[in-house]
């Protein structure tokens, strides 16, 4: 497992301030809270701190609206430190996370 993964993919029927609306009220996923907002550039940033015992992650999430009436989605977490060569799969349950989150803040 490398220190960062990233998911990408399309919703249909939504566009790229409404998504974002809706998914910026949510404030915490698992361990992870917002920390950084840019409405204008529909995207934002979660994160889980790093502490002595565990190493911290940081998720961007990003909006595109596409000509075709959907909206891109992207999500990168990675490693807090770059030092982490093997996260153990603790990026890929982030990306899985937020896009959950994002599913059930859009019902």
């Amino acid at each position: 497992m490398p220190n960062s993964f990233t998911m990408e993919y399309d919703l249909a029927g939504r566009t790229a301030k409404e998504i974002y609306a809706k998914v910026s009220q949510v404030k915490t996923i698992g361990k992870m809270t917002l920390d950084f907002e840019q409405p204008e550039e529909t995207r934002m940033i979660y994160v889980q701190p790093t502490t002595v015992w565990k190493d911290g992650f940081k998720a961007l999430v990003v909006f595109h609206d596409h000509e075709g009436g959907s909206v891109h989605v992207a999500i990168r977490s990675q490693c807090n430190r770059s030092m982490v060569i093997f996260d153990g799969g603790q990026n890929e349950k982030n990306c899985v996370a937020i896009r959950n989150a994002i599913a059930a803040a859009l019902k």
